[in-house]
């Protein structure tokens, strides 16, 4: 007779047949390995990545202790300059900037900011800056090219953007140019632009009369653009003013250095030679004051 608990009873009582009996029916055995459930992945793996997330901490502690201790004991010290391209800027202002207003350690050294300060000279229209290790900084300035020499409270020099770069000594800077004369002061509000339309007709102008053989900038001592529609010249021999209006300069200056030697055979000196018709030449002699009478000397008749 059979036992009422044993897994043949079971299964009559439930008609399913001890085969076919679904695994969540059958009694769990605690000595079958096999039907026990595996944890999750992500728990599996979890021992891993807590080492390598500990590895990583463990480097960058480690990169930072390096980079603070190299940083704070001066082993990255600035002790060698190299600059390129100075050729009108003072070498010695911009190492007395680097070692007066910028830490020696390179690795603290800040070269965005250095770049910006490097760029208030006003030679310097652009530069690079670049951390070489372990202690070499170099430094490549493009400079400004002064194309003439302004006349104001001094002798300027200045480049095409009508930027004042230098008092000008003619011993050091070897520039041969007209001087310019019509610049307004730099206090007045509207200087800057006035200015940079004078600069900009006094270097076209001087363009177009080199484009010439004979290149007569050569020939002449000052520019005068006080009056933007009328350009003047005075010759290098100190006369006359020459007006060559605000077209064909080039052309009137050339036919006024054709007809000056007649015109002073003529008219004797002269103050002003007008080229600005193309029919005639208006020419101004020169005052010249009359000699007053001599006195007798005293005691004569």
């Amino acid at each position: 007779m059979s036992n009422p608990g044993s897994r043949d009873n079971d299964a009559i009582r439930t008609g399913i047949p001890i085969s076919d009996e679904s695994a969540f029916l059958r009694k769990f055995s605690p000595l079958d390995d096999d039907n026990r459930p595996e944890p999750p992945r992500g728990i599996r793996r979890a021992p891993l990545i807590a080492a390598k997330l500990a590895a990583v901490v463990l480097v960058l502690t480690a990169l930072f202790l390096m980079y603070t201790y190299s940083r704070d004991r001066g082993l990255y010290s600035v002790n060698q300059v190299v600059l390129e391209g100075c050729r009108n800027l003072n070498r010695q202002d911009v190492l007395t900037l680097i070692h007066s207003a910028f830490p020696r350690n390179l690795m603290r050294l800040d070269i965005d900011a250095l770049r910006d300060r490097l760029e208030k000279f006003s030679w310097v229209r652009a530069v690079t800056v670049r951390k070489v290790y372990p202690d070499r900084l170099y430094i490549k300035v493009v400079e400004r090219v002064p194309v003439g020499i302004a006349r104001m409270d001094k002798l300027w020099l200045f480049d095409a953007d009508g930027v004042f770069l230098d008092e000008y000594v003619p011993a050091v800077h070897a520039i041969d140019r007209p001087v310019l004369v019509g610049l307004h002061d730099g206090t007045d509000p509207m200087a800057a632009d006035e200015n940079l339309e004078r600069i900009r007709m006094y270097v076209a102008f001087l363009t177009a009369i080199d484009d010439r053989p004979d290149q007569l900038s050569a020939r002449l001592s000052e520019v005068d653009l006080t009056d933007l529609a009328n350009l003047t010249v005075i010759p290098l021999d100190g006369n006359p003013r020459v007006h060559l209006g605000n077209e064909k300069q080039a052309e009137r200056l050339e036919r006024f250095f054709q007809i000056v030697d007649r015109a002073r055979a003529e008219n004797g000196p002269i103050a002003v030679i007008d080229m600005r018709f193309d029919d005639r030449v208006i020419v101004r002699p020169m005052e010249i004051p009359p000699e007053s009478p001599q006195e007798a000397p005293h005691g004569t008749e």
